[in-house]
């Protein structure tokens, strides 16, 4: 499927759609855009959002999504996804926009609804990569880069390039805006690779990858040619809503324990965590960590940076609860 065109706006659970029912693979969802994108919004009745989808219900591949423009909004609950739900493998997500991408906010009919650039996994088929460019990527209240594993397929990898991306707070049901692949079922979760010149991470806002369950968690790297900061807090009273550049197998509530059949506690692997940047400014409680509550280990921190500043109770640590620990840290010397 072939889209061209000189602007395109899909609003109120418009969407394009590609389903793979049986077992040949698709081809692609392609979309040429000569100026802008805007997917804005959902169906408030039916919940249903925005944008571009591609999805496997069989044996066959998912089709391959690429998009490109000028500038591309995702608001308001929008989407661009591809999904495996059964043995096929899912399909990757490539987006190469201009100028900027905007990925904001949260469906105003139903908060748990966020905007969303998303491969996932919900049966055996491994997840597709992801892979973005662009000038200037803002992500806020929830706005997200992800790819969720739910099942034994394994996630997929996560590259973004920018020259400046700004992640900012949360959604009203705590989603933290920026760029996470988190592992729900026995599949490993993918990695993530920010190659940019500028990271601001703030108010709540995370570059984070997460095991809940069997899976380990992917590594994490983040190489920023000019700067990182990673800045606060979603809600002051609330140390776990803090900015962060973070890998974990966290314990979770009995109740989301239930939800989704998890263990009490996770025995996958917290991934590795490597930071690469001439300046590196962590304050007001955020953090470069790898934690793991559960069995598995933590990964490790590797810090490698010109100049670091932390301050007001900022922080780079990792912790597991058989006390093993690493940290290791070098001064940068050289171009990154």
């Amino acid at each position: 499927m072939q889209i061209q065109a000189g602007r395109l706006t899909l609003s109120g659970g418009s969407l394009v759609l590609m389903q793979n029912q049986g077992i040949t693979p698709d081809d692609r969802l392609t979309a040429r855009v000569a100026r802008d994108i805007v997917l804005t919004g959902t169906d408030p009745e039916v919940q249903l959002k925005s944008g571009f989808f591609s999805e496997s219900v069989g044996a066959g591949r998912t089709a391959d999504v690429q998009v490109s423009a000028v500038n591309l909004q995702i608001i308001e609950g929008a989407n661009i996804r591809s999904s495996a739900y059964a043995t096929g493998a899912g399909g990757n997500i490539t987006v190469a926009v201009e100028q900027r991408l905007a990925i904001l906010g949260f469906a105003p009919s139903n908060p748990i609804l966020t905007s969303t650039i998303n491969t996932g996994t919900f049966g055996a088929g491994d997840s597709g990569a992801i892979a973005i460019t662009a000038h200037q990527i803002d992500m806020t209240n929830g706005g997200t880069i992800s790819s969720p594993t739910l099942a034994t397929g394994r996630g997929g990898s996560t590259l973004v390039r920018a020259v400046e991306l700004d992640a900012r707070g949360t959604s009203p049901t705590g989603t933290p805006s920026g760029v996470a692949n988190t592992v729900i079922g026995s599949g490993d979760g993918g990695a993530i690779r920010l190659e940019v010149a500028r990271l601001r991470l703030s108010d709540g806002a995370e570059v984070g990858t997460s095991t809940l369950h069997r899976g380990n968690a992917g590594k994490i790297v983040v190489q920023a040619t000019e700067a990182i900061a990673v800045l606060g807090l979603a809600d002051p009273t609330q140390p776990a809503t803090a900015s962060e550049i973070a890998s974990a197998a966290p314990l979770v509530s009995p109740t989301f324990q239930a939800i989704f059949g998890l263990l009490p506690v996770p025995t996958g692997n917290a991934g590795n965590v490597t930071v690469v940047t001439p300046s590196l400014h962590i304050a007001d409680r955020a953090a470069v960590s790898a934690l793991s509550q559960g069995r598995g280990s933590s990964g490790r921190v590797t810090v490698r940076a010109g100049e670091i500043e932390i301050a007001r109770q900022g922080q780079i640590t990792t912790a597991t609860a058989s006390g093993k620990e690493e940290i290791s840290w070098s001064r940068l010397t050289g171009s990154c």
